[in-house]
């Protein structure tokens, strides 16, 4: 899948963090345990005051904490790191990610209303509200065919494959948001100041369904009234990302599996 080509450093990791303490180097995929590892990294720079510092999206509050982003690094700065440094990334099943994303956006925070807006006047046949049923929302089918129509592309559905350039870096890790419960110990093992305390990388709320539970639960609800030319798009468009990281998707059966599997010998998904 990966074509052997010299890395050019500009645009290399978009979305890269660099931990100059514990010689780290992480990829951070929206909608993949983000705010989670983000928030891993803050606690082990032993400086993170949740009350006083609580985005950790913020640059500079990364910055504040030792943490920057790779793009900020001069060529040899990131030449240089790339070749010490441990560099890992996390991913998740790129359908699932995308429902995540349409959750959060436009159902949850209600923060991508001016793209709702747009949704709606497309596709008025197919609007839903939320749960208060004071806000007309697009239903995820909506969402898709949008998505197919105007080829409108946000880093929080962006795929892998541009954001973190999988096959220009040589990862020494790369997690599994499905079975972070499992692997995330391959890193935290370097975050001593951490003390291993885990963020819910791969729990819901309710602490009783597992991550892959409701992984299969969900693409089976909310995929069902995709449209076959809208999914074969989202197919078409995640396709690098699903064959490299091993997802596999039934258009017929709703189901999703992981081809390849974990470190304990079970698969992902």
């Amino acid at each position: 899948m990966c074509r052997k080509k010299k890395p050019r450093f500009q645009g290399l990791l978009r979305h890269g963090l660099v931990d100059d303490k514990h010689q780290i180097i992480y990829c951070f995929v929206p909608k993949a345990a983000g705010s989670s590892w983000k928030t891993v990294l803050a606690l082990a720079s032993g400086k993170w005051n949740s009350s006083r510092m609580p985005h950790v999206h913020n640059p500079r509050v990364l910055q504040s904490l030792g943490i920057r982003y790779f793009n900020h690094l001069s060529p040899a700065d990131q030449r240089q790191r790339l070749d010490r440094y441990f560099k890992f990334l996390v991913v998740r099943n790129p359908l699932d990610r995308l429902v995540s994303a349409w959750r959060n956006k436009m159902v949850v925070t209600g923060a991508y209303g001016f793209m709702a807006k747009k949704i709606l006047k497309q596709h008025p046949e197919m609007e839903n509200y939320n749960s208060t049923g004071r806000r007309r929302i697009p239903a995820f089918a909506q969402f898709a065919e949008f998505l197919m129509d105007n080829q409108t592309m946000d880093r929080h559905w962006k795929t892998i494959a541009s954001t973190c350039s999988p096959c220009k870096v040589k990862w020494d890790a790369i997690l599994k948001t499905e079975t972070s419960d499992l692997d995330s110990h391959i890193v935290l093992d370097k975050l001593p100041e951490y003390q291993k305390r885990m963020l819910h990388l791969n729990k819901r709320e309710d602490g009783e369904v597992t991550f892959q539970d409701r992984v299969a639960r969900d693409l089976s609800v909310y995929y069902k009234d995709v449209s076959l030319k809208a999914g074969n798009f989202l197919l078409r468009l995640y396709g690098s990302d699903m064959t490299l990281f091993g997802y596999t998707w039934n258009r017929t059966t709703h189901v999703s599996s992981c081809s390849v599997p974990t470190s304990h010998g079970s698969t992902c998904c």
